[in-house]
């Protein structure tokens, strides 16, 4: 998860889209510090009685949790006419503060280089997302992990594509419609090849290739200096974050019959036998008896359908008893530290107990605490609490009706 963080921070150094982000801080900012710009933005959504909007309210970009900060990216983009509506009401107001606050944010929001890279940016996060909340949930699976990331980079690998830009610049000129303003480009040297200033005139080339249109210089200019390069950023990060060393981890998977590649056995072991070799001193056996049992493992599962193959380490587990060394390999699997979300919250319940009043408290019922507080499913109801006292000696009062 920590990897996948890092990589997403790399959109960033693209200045159009570092500066689209601290507009959509500086904003949400802006009505979150007051009840009554807050009020304005609500009201302003409620008149306009559209079902399609879910949302009354910014959601705050935090700096460290990735999934709130690409949510509040998808959120300050559907709720941008209803921004520019409640900025233009506050310049209005008697406030100097709140007026200067307001038309700064309206001109910030109005320059092209913004609408480009929220755009941009709200693509990339609307990618991003998904993958975050799958990597924050608990009891992750190593294959599950790994299989959302591969989705994910294929993903931007068929977003990054000319045309696919082309549809992106298309839903700009509609917000630049909506801010009744007209996309250009910056001023640049005519002769400059660095990539701040690339593409300030089309090249000759480019106009009599075949394919996608670019005989438009704004959005030929932003292809080149902001779109490609935030895109390439990612991938590249992403695939080095994820490198051989981890792939090895991930070669594990070869054991979970959903993923074994059953007509190239001579390949699915030599990709087996590398993560086994990584483990080597959690096996007993010679390395021939786990390619045997592989063997007796793959022709258990060649015949039967794809739905009927188990996905999960776990549940590939319960169909492993007489093989040992498998047994190993998927309880490595599945045991496999795939994110620090459970560590996470493990904290974050501590610091809502051990309050400024409990800091007497021993330590076994600080533990006791913490482990209702996290395993809130498996906490009795008020019956049986009542029912348990009221068993343990006789009281007089009668508690069981």
């Amino acid at each position: 998860m920590h990897c996948l963080n890092l990589s997403a921070a790399k959109a960033i150094t693209i200045p159009q889209l570092r500066h689209a982000q601290e507009v959509i801080r500086d904003t949400v900012s802006c009505f979150r510090s007051s009840a009554k710009r807050s009020n304005l933005l609500t009201s302003c959504i409620e008149q306009c009685d559209d079902t399609r909007v879910s949302k009354s309210y910014l959601t705050k970009m935090c700096t460290t949790r990735f999934i709130e900060r690409h949510t509040s990216v998808v959120c300050f983009r559907s709720l941008l006419r209803f921004v520019m509506e409640s900025l233009s009401l506050m310049a209005s107001w008697q406030s100097s503060d709140a007026s200067k606050t307001a038309n700064t944010l309206i001109n910030s929001i109005s320059r092209s280089e913004t609408v480009i890279g929220l755009v941009v940016l709200e693509h990339i996060c609307s990618i991003l997302l998904p993958t975050t909340r799958l990597l924050q949930t608990s009891g992750l699976d190593l294959v599950e992990a790994k299989s959302g990331v591969d989705g994910m980079l294929e993903a931007l690998d068929s977003l990054r594509e000319s045309e696919q830009f082309s549809k992106i610049f298309d839903e700009a000129i509609a917000v630049a419609v909506m801010l009744e303003i007209t996309l250009d480009k910056p001023r640049t040297a005519s002769r400059s090849v660095y990539r701040a200033a690339a593409s300030a005139t089309l090249p000759t080339q480019s106009l009599t290739q075949s394919g996608p249109d670019v005989s438009d210089p704004v959005e030929h200019y932003y292809r080149i200096n902001v779109f490609f390069p935030a895109f390439d950023e990612i991938r590249q990060d992403i695939r080095l974050r994820f490198s051989q060393k981890q792939q090895q981890a991930v070669y594990l998977s070869r054991a979970v019959p959903a993923f074994m590649q059953f007509d190239d056995a001579v390949g699915d072991w030599t990709k087996l036998e590398k993560a086994i070799s990584v483990y080597r001193d959690s096996f007993s056996d010679h390395a021939v008896v786990p390619k045997a049992e592989y063997e007796l493992w793959r022709r258990k599962w060649h015949h039967q359908s794809a739905a009927c193959r188990p996905r999960t380490a776990l549940a590939a587990l319960d169909q492993c008893g007489i093989y040992p060394n498998f047994s190993t390999i998927l309880q490595l699997l599945a045991t496999l530290p795939v994110t620090t979300a459970e560590a996470e919250c493990l904290f974050f319940e501590m610091e809502r107990t051990l309050t400024a009043i409990r800091a007497t408290m021993e330590e076994r019922r600080l533990e006791d605490l913490l482990l209702l507080q996290v395993h809130r499913q498996e906490t009795p109801t008020i019956e049986a609490v009542i029912d348990r006292f009221a068993a343990v000696s006789a009281r007089r009062l009668k508690f069981v009706l």
